[in-house]
């Protein structure tokens, strides 16, 4: 069934909830399918808002345009080369995997302030409970450190105050 061309770009932004420069954006980057023109101006069939409800979700999760671009768009063509597969293959498993670690962060960051509500204290960072309960494999790792950062260590408490006077 061919989708209804029935919306301006007003429409489509007001019920998208974006500002129409936004569609005329990612109408350029190549995020959605150039409108058909009558009489110069844009019309937009319905199909449009679920492409921009997935570049929305797609923002909140922290992809970047390009790999936006890449999910919805890499696909298009009617016979797609194997590299073209291959490279959006590529590119979900390793959004997979980073939507995992940060599943795995929030999770474990309301683990943390779970701890915090039973003890009651101020300042999680010192939180004996709240220490005890974290889980160090989901710290992100720099690699010039040798440890994770924020993993939790003692610290005597002259040298809590020092730190805290600086």
């Amino acid at each position: 069934m061919a989708d209804q061309l029935t919306m301006s770009i007003g429409e489509v932004a007001a019920r998208g909830g974006i500002r129409p420069s936004a569609l005329r954006y990612y109408e350029q980057a190549g995020l959605i399918p150039p409108p058909v023109r009558v009489a110069g101006r844009r019309v937009y069939g319905e199909r449009v808002l679920t492409r921009l409800a997935v570049i929305r979700l797609g923002q909140e999760a922290g992809f970047t345009i390009a790999e936006i671009k890449t999910l919805v768009s890499g696909l298009k063509d009617s016979a797609p080369s194997a590299r073209l597969k291959a490279r959006w293959r590529r590119l979900a498993q390793i959004k997979l995997e980073d939507l995992e670690r940060t599943i795995m962060r929030a999770h474990a960051m309301k683990r943390l302030l779970q701890a915090g509500l039973e003890c009651g204290c101020l300042d999680l960072a010192e939180c004996e409970l709240v220490l005890g309960r974290m889980d160090p494999a989901i710290l992100p790792v720099d690699p010039g450190l040798r440890s994770r950062p924020g993993a939790p260590r003692r610290r005597s408490p002259a040298r809590r105050s020092a730190r805290r006077a600086s």
